[in-house]
């Protein structure tokens, strides 16, 4: 995972979270949550892990799918904290101190894995 920069967030958003699926990892809870985007636009997966959580609101039962839908991924940098909100099935807000981002390609079995392929 590297850190990242406010203009490289946003390239990402743009390019792979505006139509895509997540899962929340939420084992180290209140310390850092990992957010894993699998996008529909590439065959890619895009790991975010918030660390130094100041503010979590999660408007969804986080066991009710295993997946959610996202259309529309806002990760900006406001007073030194980033804010990240996801919508429209789950309506998820994350402030922190720090997030880290990586991206890696999916093969067609990882696909399989995750159910989006068949």
């Amino acid at each position: 995972m590297i850190d990242v920069q406010e203009n490289e967030v946003r390239q990402i958003c743009k390019e792979l979270l505006s139509d895509c699926y997540l899962t929340i990892d939420f084992n180290s809870i209140p310390f850092s949550v990992t957010l894993v985007f699998i996008s529909n636009i590439e065959r890619k997966k895009v790991v975010v892990q918030c660390n130094g959580i100041s503010t979590f609101k999660l408007d969804k039962n986080a066991d009710e799918y295993p997946f959610y839908s996202v259309f529309e991924v806002n990760l900006e940098k406001i007073d030194g904290e980033w804010v990240i909100n996801v919508l429209p099935e789950i309506d998820l807000t994350i402030v922190c101190k720090k997030i880290a981002i990586s991206t890696d390609v999916l093969s067609d079995s990882q696909l399989i894995e995750y159910g989006l392929l068949k």
